[in-house]
């Protein structure tokens, strides 16, 4: 991850390097600053993905082990998104206060 940052940071700063030295009426340059932020584009977006990929699977274990965390998982996970899965229970607990249902304790019920 910190790879694809780093990569999408450096060449943001390359395509500003570029347009600084040589302006945009160039059609080389303005090509290749157009490559540069394309490619930084697509990093971000893979890790947004990737992200959101593991913080849905934080609110499946959720749904499905509670709101203990089980240590298997816990050892997988970065302080934010342990932080995210309390988070994420306290909101679950305070609708469910609210509303008068427990919605954990459906039997067989998913979360989609």
């Amino acid at each position: 991850m910190r790879a694809a940052v780093r990569e999408a940071c450096d060449l943001t700063t390359e395509a500003i390097e570029l347009s600084a030295r040589y302006g945009t009426e160039d059609l080389q340059v303005n090509t290749t600053m157009h490559v540069h932020t394309a490619a930084a584009e697509r990093n971000m977006q893979c890790l947004l993905a990737y992200h959101f990929h593991r913080l849905h699977r934080l609110e499946e274990v959720r749904w499905r082990s509670g709101a203990v965390l089980p240590a298997e998982v816990r050892s997988q996970l970065d302080a934010r998104e342990v932080d995210y899965f309390r988070t994420y229970g306290a909101a679950i607990t305070a609708y469910m206060g609210e509303v008068g249902l427990v919605l954990t304790a459906v039997s067989g019920w998913r979360r989609r």
